[in-house]
C-alpha cells in the first residue's frame, strides 16, 4: 500500500537530489505544509530559489464488477519561485523555468516506473496535470501539479472477525 509518508519521503528525496531545487537542512527548499512554506517564504524566497511544496494527498477507491478494487491516489505539489510585484516578464520566465524542472521530475519518475523498483511503478502519467499558479504566498509564482498513482488494493482489504466486537 502507498501511504502519504511514502509520497512525502519520495518528494523530499526529489527536492534534495535534483540540482535545480537543491534542498538541504541549511538551505531548505521543501515544505510539507503551509506553515513550513510560510517559514521558507519569510526567508530567501526569490526568483533564484525554487521551492517544492507538498500540498495534498487524496484517495479514491474504485470497484468493478470483477471484485477487483483499485485505489487512485492523487498527490498535489507546487513548484514555486518568488517574483517582483507586477514583473510580468519574470512571471512568465518562472512558469517556463518550473516547467523545465517538472519535466526533469517526470522523466525520473517515468524511468523509475519502467524499472519497477519503488512506488513509481504505480505512477500514471496519463492522469497527471499541471497548471500555472500565482501569486501565492510572498508573491510566488509557479506550477501546481497533480499526479495520480493507481494500484490494486484487494490484498489490503482483508476482513478479520477478530477486529470486531
Amino acid at each position: 500500500m502507498i501511504t502519504k509518508k511514502d509520497f512525502s519521503d519520495y518528494m523530499l528525496d526529489v527536492a534534495t537530489r535534483l540540482k535545480d531545487i537543491g534542498h538541504t537542512p541549511k538551505t531548505p527548499r521543501f515544505a510539507r505544509n503551509t506553515d513550513e512554506l510560510k517559514n521558507l517564504a519569510n526567508g530567501d524566497m526569490d526568483a533564484s530559489n525554487l521551492i517544492l511544496f507538498l500540498d495534498a494527498y487524496n484517495v479514491q477507491f474504485n470497484h468493478n464488477n470483477d471484485d477487483y478494487n483499485v485505489s487512485n491516489k492523487t498527490l498535489t505539489f507546487y513548484l514555486l519561485k518568488g517574483c517582483e510585484k507586477n514583473d510580468f516578464d519574470q512571471e512568465e520566465q518562472i512558469y517556463a523555468d518550473c516547467e523545465i524542472v517538472l519535466m526533469k521530475i517526470f522523466s525520473k519518475m517515468q524511468q523509475e516506473k519502467w524499472e519497477g523498483g519503488n512506488l513509481m511503478r504505480f505512477f500514471d502519467l496519463n492522469n497527471t496535470t499541471y497548471s500555472p499558479v500565482g501569486p501565492e504566498v510572498h508573491n510566488a509564482f509557479g506550477l501546481e501539479v497533480q499526479m495520480r498513482f493507481t494500484n490494486g488494493v484487494n490484498a489490503d482489504l482483508v476482513y478479520d472477525e477478530a477486529d470486531w466486537l
